[in-house]
């Protein structure tokens, strides 16, 4: 009898609960939703642009920023930045306290692959810790001494070469 009357009442409150939530989301989306999400995801995009060209500022005499006509919304506090470079196109995900770095050839952009697996292929390597990439300056450090030989086998000529390295 009490296993019954406690689902019982777990479904009485559980739909209450459900249904202000709905309200709560509907509410938000109306009125606030569809400008504040875009604003503050391109507010953290910026910030993250910011410190790429702090961290990388070697990226930057030749590459450029990646800019998108509309923003994607990224759930928690993910920020993304896109930067080209030559061949290469790097994609910089920042949120919940984790860094991630891909790299695709441009020609290919939907190609990517974590550039400490790329840099590990390049040296005809196996992945390990030592190319791991926790904050930019990781990034960083593995990427300045590495960009034109990555750039050379991220080419059109040259891709297919380092593609099967990647597999």
């Amino acid at each position: 009898m009490r296993k019954h009357n406690r689902q019982l009442l777990d479904e009485l409150i559980r739909l209450p609960f459900l249904l202000v939530g709905f309200i709560v989301k509907a509410i938000y989306r109306v009125m606030f939703g569809w400008w504040l999400d875009p604003w503050l995801q391109g507010k953290a995009n910026q910030s993250l642009v910011e410190d790429v060209r702090g961290k990388l500022p070697f990226l930057f005499p030749n590459g450029t920023v990646v800019e998108h006509p509309q923003i994607r919304v990224l759930p928690f506090d993910y920020a993304s930045v896109e930067v080209s470079w030559e061949n290469l196109l790097f994609s910089f995900t920042r949120g919940r306290e984790e860094s991630n770095v891909l790299v695709a050839p441009r020609h290919a952009p939907n190609m990517s692959y974590e550039l400490g697996a790329a840099i590990a292929a390049l040296e005809d390597r196996r992945n390990s810790d030592c190319y791991a990439i926790n904050d930019l300056h990781d990034a960083a450090s593995l990427l300045q001494p590495h960009l034109q030989a990555l750039n050379a086998a991220f080419s059109e000529h040259d891709f297919p070469t380092i593609k099967q390295k990647l597999w």
